[in-house]
């Protein structure tokens, strides 16, 4: 049975754990507050009460197995800010994947509307444009007459129409950038293998935190506790939604049927970008070890000694990717 508060609350003595339990009890009510809009959380039970129960502890051993209690409260405080750290850190590092998905995918949707709209010409490019280059319009051709032609900036020196598909928005924010096209191609590398490697790291430490809120919640018998997880589904959602949406993107890439050679060979280059640095984030490969889980158990079962010292090897023991080898 679930230890409750008013059952500890109407005894007459006390042990320990049971004092250190009302002070769980507190840090719980208050944060329930502070969600609730609370700005100053009103106190669970005096302090008076509080040194009466003290007071009336049995033997050192009591008094060990209450400061144990405490110990957890300051774990607690130190490791749920953490634990929202690496979500609000993930969250970033996966805004910006998001971003360069989302560009890509606006690059080739502009690529998937000119290959469905005429190909534009000028008069001179026409006139001098074999029959066999024209059965290649297959949505048909939109001329533009030399005395349309207000600005230079559209023709080249031959006269003809410079088609925007050419531009080099793609070489500077799309899949190209992680080519030799774009000089800087090896910093946009790093950071993209940089982003999925702290995604991982901070989904594994949030997984471990939410573990270790589990097998406190258990070992203390308060369910309560498990107010105290953090929101990991938020992450994996996040994570799902940019895998998807990679997914989208290349498919689209497979079957936009590109008309000039040049975006042919590109198509090959971005589904080799894909290939190499987008592909799916496999975080439900991400699995606590059984041998972290005993570990930390060990350190529960031990008298509570995970929370003797704020030493964080409970909390890496189940956090930390390769702290332990499982």
């Amino acid at each position: 049975m679930a230890t409750k508060f008013n059952d500890i609350l109407n005894k007459d003595i006390w042990t320990g754990d049971e004092v250190g339990k009302m002070v769980v009890f507190s840090l719980i009510d208050s944060y329930k507050q502070t969600l609730n809009g609370v700005k100053i959380p009103k106190e669970l039970f005096s302090v008076e009460l509080l040194n009466k129960m003290l007071s009336l502890l049995n033997d050192s051993e009591q008094t060990i197995r209450y400061h144990r209690y405490v110990g957890l409260n300051h774990w607690i405080m130190q490791f749920a800010a953490i634990a929202n750290t690496n979500l609000i850190e993930a969250s970033g590092r996966l805004g910006h994947i998001m971003s360069i998905i989302s560009v890509a995918a606006a690059i080739e949707n502009h690529h998937l509307f000119i290959e469905k709209a005429p190909i534009i010409m000028t008069q001179k490019q026409y006139d001098e444009t074999s029959e066999h280059e024209k059965n290649k319009a297959k949505n048909g051709i939109a001329i533009i007459r030399h005395e349309d032609i207000n600005n230079s900036s559209i023709v080249d020196k031959n006269g003809y129409y410079i088609n925007s598909e050419f531009s080099n928005i793609g070489i500077i924010c799309g899949l190209e950038q992680f080519t030799k096209l774009n000089d800087d191609y090896m910093n946009h590398i790093e950071l993209i293998q940089d982003d999925r490697e702290v995604i991982l790291d901070d989904y594994y430490s949030v997984l471990g935190y939410n573990t270790a809120i589990e097998l406190i919640a258990e070992y203390i018998d308060m369910p309560e506790f498990l107010i105290f997880k953090a929101n990991d589904s938020f992450l994996s959602n996040k994570i799902e939604k940019i895998n998807n949406l990679i997914e989208t993107l290349k498919f689209d890439i497979e079957n936009i049927e590109y008309n000039h050679k040049q975006n042919n060979h590109l198509k090959s280059v971005k589904l080799k970008v894909i290939e190499d640095y987008f592909q799916p984030i496999d975080w439900k490969s991400l699995k606590i070890p059984a041998k972290a889980i005993n570990k930390a158990k060990s350190m529960l079962t031990d008298n509570m000694k995970a929370f003797e010292a704020q030493d964080a090897i409970f909390y890496n023991t189940l956090a930390t990717r390769g702290f332990i080898n499982g």
